[in-house]
């Protein structure tokens, strides 16, 4: 073994005081939780009850009620199925990522080998009170270097301890958390060969509860090593830089890597500038593991963000600063005392109560061995009872007198008969107080019963529940931390489905990058309604809504065939469902292709519309052309009108141009007559001026 430096060593009176302060805190509810434990599995009688019934001499009778109270609800919780979502933050999630991760969780939260566990530790939190869940990464097997994350059962809830400050039901707001595992010496040296285990004492628990590291058991020595988890915080400074790019976005980084960027800047852009800074505590987990004063490996920080230990909480109670674990018997556990000592009384009476009481006289007894045997054994049915009629001096004995049987105290049977009803009234199983009222019994009021059942144990389900979100978160937050290399997971999908999905593979747009952020996601886990009860009464719903609606009728004996197959339980219930799914797929294909091919009586409705479609086109082509011609014909009496009245007004025109001409020709004609005059005249007076 390496040697451990004792710079390492600073820390560890610290831790061993938290690891004996936890143990003492939770002393009282380690115990309750083996006591009670003890008393519903092993044996309903204590070493007290034994001891006073033996000095009373009577027989030590036990009715174990209470088992069966809690193996009903066990076994209605192993066939719930917890409803499990991823949500994501921010916008900058990839969907196809959110539903991956939802599939992961899925296919490590199912499987009967995570099933086993988790109903395990339901059962540890109703019959003691308490269990723990524990969130761990392995080799995926022996020849691989891969990791998967595992959700397991602790080795024993009460060698589990938490910050008693814790307040949370799942303890994940404590500072710290250990598991004490229980190794045999040989073991531990074989691990371990240079560990130096002489300073340990083999003490175990004192008488008084002391914790000891070391226990003596079938002769061999029992050392507990510790893993003990703790947060250690620093303080950073964070700050919100602006987008040189886009003003209206902001980024958020660590301010060394902000100098980181500014050093590196060598844009011409301005380079991102802060607008604000704050400082902010950051958790790391660190692991111990040591035993008594001795470290047996070197501390090691955890890729955890959150403590793998997780407390599943039954239904404690927080009283003056202290938790008291109560598992679901807490307050039934008298009650089926008294039943039992009703049973031991009643036993008791039937073991002493004698077969024949007799009054007879002593002369009366036979003297003949053969005739005694039937007075001595009376059980006898076969044998005679002869007795002496004369006395031993002549005078007549008197007749035996034989008295009736006794008959057991009947308040006996009435205490035992009362303390199923005050049992069931304790624990809030009104579902079995339902037989007592045979005349109201019905179908309906033993499912509103069992259900009611159901509730009263709610606050242990609840508590299971939010556990089972803290071991979820848990998980989640592994996930982009050892699934990081290109590889193929299994996932399971929201319809149960169980598939392979490849991730982390940069060249496939299908493939999901498992990079995200501690609080880019959430995760939410609640019970699914997967109750015997609960699915018979939706499967009795879903009957009358069938019988009073024909379209539900019809939707339900179709699409909704496989949500009907969802709600009953027989023997497979998952290959009827697959079978169902592929008859619905047929049969949708087949109407598909029966859409496609032509009927002969809707090929013949469809001629006939082809038909009167074509008879009415004519009609329409008909009266188109009646109105075509009617047009031209009235467009052609226009015509043949302005043509006429173009005519007439040339003629008009003409008439009119003539008698212009005639009007010009005789005012042309004057005009020439006197022009005519006047050369006369000229002629005149020359002629006259020549004859002068």
């Amino acid at each position: 073994m390496e040697k451990i430096a004792e710079s390492h060593y600073k820390n560890l009176d610290k831790i061993k005081d938290n690891v004996e302060d936890s143990r003492e805190y939770n002393r009282k509810n380690n115990e309750r939780y083996h006591r009670y434990r003890s008393f519903i599995f092993k044996t309903t009688l204590s070493r007290e009850d034994r001891d006073t019934l033996a000095a009373a001499d009577k027989p030590a009778v036990e009715v174990n009620v209470l088992e069966t109270y809690l193996s009903r609800l066990w076994g209605e919780w192993s066939k719930q199925i917890p409803d499990l979502s991823v949500r994501a933050q921010n916008d900058n999630v990839d969907p196809n990522q959110v539903d991956v991760v939802e599939g992961i969780l899925r296919s490590i939260f199912s499987g009967s080998e995570y099933e086993n566990k988790a109903n395990d530790v339901y059962r540890d939190t109703m019959s003691g009170g308490f269990s723990a869940f524990r969130v761990c990464t392995e080799y995926e097997n022996d020849t691989s270097m891969r990791q998967v994350i595992r959700v397991e059962k602790v080795f024993d809830p009460t060698l589990t301890g938490f910050d008693p400050l814790a307040r949370e039901s799942s303890k994940s707001d404590g500072q710290y958390c250990f598991e004490l595992v229980p190794k045999y010496e040989d073991e531990v040296r074989e691990e371990y060969p240079d560990l130096d285990l002489s300073s340990i004492k083999t003490d175990g628990f004192f008488d008084d509860g002391t914790f000891r590291w070391s226990y003596m058991e079938n002769n061999k020595k029992v050392y507990y090593i510790s893993d003990y988890y703790e947060k250690q915080y620093s303080y950073v400074t964070m700050v919100e830089i602006s987008d040189p790019t886009n003003p209206d976005v902001t980024h958020t980084m660590l301010k060394k890597e902000y100098d980181r960027v500014i050093e590196s800047w060598d844009s011409i852009i301005e380079p991102p500038q802060i607008l604000q800074k704050a400082r902010r505590k950051q958790t790391k987990i660190m692991r111990y593991k040591f035993v008594g004063d001795i470290l047996v490996e070197r501390p090691e920080e955890l890729d955890y963000d959150y403590l793998p230990l997780i407390f599943v909480d039954g239904n404690s109670a927080v009283i003056e600063g202290k938790q008291i674990t109560r598992p679901y018997a807490y307050n039934a556990l008298d009650a089926q005392r008294i039943k039992n000592l009703a049973a031991s009384n009643m036993v008791n009476e039937l073991e002493n109560s004698r077969q024949t009481d007799v009054m007879m006289a002593k002369s009366s007894l036979p003297l003949e061995p053969e005739y005694m045997e039937g007075w001595l054994n009376p059980q006898k049915t076969k044998a005679s009872l002869i007795y002496e009629d004369i006395g031993p001096e002549g005078q007549p004995n008197p007749p035996p007198t034989i008295f009736p049987r006794s008959q057991v105290n009947p308040a006996f049977m009435q205490v035992f008969d009362m303390q199923d009803k005050t049992i069931q009234t304790i624990l809030g199983s009104y579902d079995a107080q339902l037989g007592l009222q045979q005349k109201q019994l019905s179908g309906v009021a033993i499912v509103e019963g069992a259900t009611q059942s159901n509730n009263a144990a709610m606050p242990y389900v609840i508590n299971y529940l939010s556990a089972l979100n803290q071991v979820a978160k848990v998980v989640m937050n592994l996930v982009p931390k050892y699934y990081k290399t290109l590889r193929t997971v299994p996932i399971v999908m929201p319809d149960g489905k169980h598939g392979y999905h490849t991730v982390n593979d940069s060249q496939s747009q299908e493939s999901a990058i498992l990079d995200f952020g501690k609080n880019d996601l959430e995760v939410h886990v609640k019970a699914g309604a997967n109750f015997d009860v609960q699915r018979n009464k939706a499967m009795s719903v879903m009957m009358e809504l069938m019988k009073s609606s024909q379209t539900f009728n019809a939707i339900m004996n179709t699409k909704g065939l496989p949500m009907l197959i969802d709600n009953i339980d027989i023997r497979g219930k998952d290959q009827l469902k697959k079978i169902t799914e592929n008859f619905l797929k047929e049969q949708e294909q087949k109407q598909a292709q029966g859409a496609n091919k032509p009927n002969p009586q809707e090929q013949m409705m469809q001629a006939e519309l082809m038909l009167k479609q074509k008879e009415l086109e004519l009609k329409a082509q008909k009266q188109k052309s009646d109105e075509l011609i009617q047009a031209e014909k009235l467009q052609q009496s226009q015509y043949k009108l302005m043509a006429e009245i173009e005519r007439d007004k040339a003629i008009a025109m003409l008439r009119m141009t003539d008698a212009q001409n005639e009007a010009e020709r005789t005012q042309s004609q004057a005009a020439i007559d006197h022009l005519d005059q006047q050369l006369k005249t000229i002629e005149l007076v020359m002629k006259m001026r020549s004859g002068v």
